[in-house]
């Protein structure tokens, strides 16, 4: 499938490194939008403070918008090809999860973030509830990576089983098509499907994901708890 947007910008890839690996100090990173009048701006040493909360900021033709978030993990940025949006995700706790994804979008003057996952979120859980897969904490959320624009007011989202030896099937995934801003889900995807119709724009693993018949025969892929 052609996507509206272009490939996932690691912006860690971005920061100059020490042989420490932590990012030098001094350097600013910029993530300009394919018109090149927006952009995020990741400022000297950002995530290596020691807080709760991570700060960056969207610039709006000349204005600057603050956008606090609460990890630092592996950032990435997907910019839509019109420079309308963006799909930010990061992980709040380590590489393995758990990771949330944020749609930044301006209007042309202001710039709003919100959460566009809730929803999927909610279905992917009800639908492993409803297929008797569980992990041994119950409800445990999914990662929430986005896959891409399809157009200005669609994207897809792809919900992940978290890596834990604890959880059935993990590693498995659900892909999603949602409306913007709002995060109803228009039309949902099995692991096989969305591996043929996104080859090469899954984010991470998910292209090598275990078991793409996980949801059609649960039994298959239990876990070893």
């Amino acid at each position: 499938m052609q996507l509206f947007s272009g490939p996932a910008v690691s912006v860690w890839d971005l920061f100059p490194k020490l042989e420490d690996a932590f990012r030098e100090k001094g350097s600013v990173v910029q993530v300009p939008s394919p018109n090149g009048k927006n952009k995020l701006v990741f400022p000297s040493g950002w995530g290596e403070d020691d807080t709760d909360e991570y700060t960056f900021f969207a610039v709006n033709e000349r204005r600057r918008y603050p956008i606090h978030i609460d990890g630092y993990v592996q950032p990435h940025v997907i910019w839509a090809n019109d420079s309308s949006a963006a799909l930010f995700f990061f992980s709040n706790g380590g590489a393995n999860c758990c990771y949330e994804t944020k749609l930044i979008s301006s209007d042309g003057e202001h710039v709003n973030v919100t959460d566009p996952t809730r929803q999927v979120a909610d279905d992917f859980i009800a639908y492993r509830d409803k297929l008797g897969l569980r992990c041994e904490v119950p409800h445990e959320y999914p990662n929430l990576y986005p896959i891409g624009f399809l157009d200005r007011s669609h994207a897809f989202i792809a919900a992940e089983t978290v890596h834990h030896s604890i959880c059935d099937c993990f590693g498995s995934f659900r892909a999603y098509e949602i409306d913007l801003p709002s995060g109803r889900i228009v039309k949902a995807f099995n692991q096989a499907v969305a591996k043929r119709m996104f080859d090469g724009n899954l984010p991470w693993d998910l292209g090598a994901a275990p078991n793409d018949d996980w949801d059609i025969n649960p039994r298959s892929c239990a876990s070893k708890r």
